[in-house]
């Protein structure tokens, strides 16, 4: 949604803004506060999100290496945010244009499939 957007405002120097795109702007600007409460709970809340996450993730892999264990509840971390600015600006591409390719990568770099298999249930 959000690259629709920014492709209305581009073309605002040329023309006024026709009916079906001020209709996607007002659904835009109408969902707005309820995607900043959105965000805002989830920022305010990811410690305790992630603390469970961290705690379940531990007692159910007490043989995987704490290093492992850390790399995925950061990256955990990582796709918490980037979901949360996704919420924010209403776009389902942003988390996949701009982290799953680093994060398959890095899932696979440093061979952590199974525990982000866990950590993501």
């Amino acid at each position: 949604m959000y690259t629709e957007i920014a492709a209305i405002f581009d073309e605002a120097e040329s023309r006024y803004l026709k009916a079906d795109e001020l209709s996607v702007l007002g659904q835009y600007v109408g969902s707005l506060p309820q995607r900043l409460e959105t965000y805002q709970r989830l920022r305010d809340q990811e410690l305790s999100i992630m603390q469970q996450v961290a705690d379940q993730l531990q007692a159910e892999m007490p043989q995987e290496p704490t290093a492992n264990l850390e790399r995925s509840i950061k990256n955990g971390l990582l796709v918490l945010r980037y979901c949360a600015m996704s919420t924010l600006l209403n776009d389902d591409s942003f988390v996949k244009d701009r982290l799953l390719n680093w994060l398959s990568q890095s899932t696979q770099t440093y061979n952590i499939q199974k525990v982000d298999t866990v950590l993501y249930k």
